[in-house]
């Protein structure tokens, strides 16, 4: 049973621990780095280009947040537990009378608002020209990026803390985060595609094969929004859009959603078979 006033507490403890953390400041200062070097060329664009430049500019943002998002989440998410847990305050906080549930809700859901947070405002810093070109009607298409990149960081930071209930120390942790993300963010798409060369796999499995993976998932959900037709993603774009149409979205964001709770219920078994206090 969730008690609710723990997990209250154990939400805004994390979200304190989190602010100050120099994972996320360092993560929110890349969006702004970023967004300077790209003003003057968005100046630039937007004066000769037109809105083309623009969307240039957002198909460069979701390669970064692409990037970025699953890093900081998996960062996060993998020294959240192990990290009390070497210091000793798992064991302190367990001598309490609080429970795996109350205690891994509070800590997940207080690094996704500090990492929505940092998401959000590093979006802002990094593309205010952006918002300012884009006409009113297009305007939603941007702000459902962050909502993608907000998904995807729930279903990272769900596999961070898996990570860090299952590992011994923080170095481990660390080490199994960076690894995830190598191959979420480069070995994925080649496994992928030699599959489908070798094997001949039909366009329905290559797209089940490509959403299998939370960061794939995004990738396509953020080329909709500016593509509806997915051209870009060849034929098994042309298959997704052809079998779920108008639906796509949804399927993709509950996909991403149910990534996030599937993992973190394992986070929780993982955690109820370890002698936490001991």
């Amino acid at each position: 049973m969730i008690r609710f006033r723990v997990v209250k507490s154990l939400i805004l403890w994390e979200l304190t621990e989190a602010l100050r953390s120099r994972w996320l400041v360092a993560y929110a200062l890349s969006y702004l780095l970023f967004g300077l070097s790209l003003t003057q060329f968005s100046l630039m664009g937007v004066s000769y280009l037109g809105l083309q430049a623009v969307g240039r500019i957002m198909a460069t943002l979701i390669n970064l947040s692409l990037y970025l998002v699953p890093l900081i989440s998996l960062v996060l998410g993998c020294i959240s537990i192990v990290g009390e847990k070497e210091v000793g305050i798992v064991e302190w906080l367990f001598s309490e009378p609080i429970g795996v549930l109350d205690y891994v809700l509070g800590k997940y859901l207080g690094l996704l608002i500090a990492i929505s947070v940092a998401t959000f405002l590093g979006f802002g810093l990094a593309s205010w020209v952006v918002v300012v070109a884009l006409p009113a009607t297009d305007l939603h298409k941007y702000l459902m990026f962050i909502v993608v990149a907000i998904l995807l960081s729930m279903a990272c930071l769900s596999i961070g803390m898996m990570i860090s209930a299952s590992s011994k120390s923080r170095f481990e942790a660390l080490g199994l985060a960076f690894l995830v993300w190598f191959t979420m963010i480069f070995v994925y798409d080649l496994m992928v595609m030699g599959m489908t060369i070798s094997m001949g796999l039909r366009e329905s499995e290559v797209f089940t094969l490509a959403v299998a993976n939370p960061v794939e998932d995004a990738r396509i959900l953020m080329i909709y929004f500016i593509d509806p037709m997915l051209t870009f993603l060849g034929p098994h774009g042309a298959y997704a859009v052809r079998e779920l149409g108008e639906w796509l979205p949804l399927a993709l964001s509950l996909i991403l959603a149910i990534y996030a709770v599937v993992i973190l219920s394992v986070t929780i078994f993982v955690l109820k078979g370890k002698d936490l206090i001991a």
